[in-house]
């Protein structure tokens, strides 16, 4: 907004100027040139980073669906081997949290007291669970 702006108080000012002197004209054409040509390289270059954009956003769309189909594949393997089901801290009820090891009411209270958690390693900020707590419950528990 601000470039257009400025542009429209350039293009005026070289306006209310031309005529009056042809050498003035000729600088000021050269001028204009210059800052048009500027000006496309800028929307040349907006444009590339717009794409590039959206190749990101579509990279990140499928690391989700990627990312949820190994949810589910790790869910189908543990039903396989007799394991119970990964625990979603985020959404565990406190009966739920309990049932893992070294997780007892106090502790399972300070898991949800702590929430938000973006990974399973964000745990280490709960009071009572540290590096070989997480190394324990890595398998039983996961992120969303």
């Amino acid at each position: 907004m601000r470039l257009l702006l400025g542009f429209f108080v350039f293009s005026l000012s070289i306006t209310m100027l031309s005529g009056a002197d042809e050498e003035l004209d000729e600088r000021l054409k050269a001028v204009m040139l210059l800052f048009d040509k500027k000006h496309q390289e800028l929307n040349v270059r907006i444009g590339q980073l717009e794409i590039e954009n959206q190749k990101l956003s579509d990279a990140v769309e499928k690391l989700q669906v990627r990312n949820q189909s190994l949810i589910a594949e790790n869910e189908s393997l543990r039903k396989q081997l007799g394991l119970m089901p990964a625990k979603q801290i985020e959404t565990a009820s406190l009966a739920e949290l309990e049932t893992l090891p070294g997780v007892g009411p106090v502790i399972a209270q300070r898991i949800v007291d702590s929430r938000p958690y973006a990974t399973t390693d964000d745990l280490l900020k709960v009071r009572g669970i540290g590096k070989t707590s997480i190394e324990i419950l890595k398998p039983m528990i996961r992120v969303e």
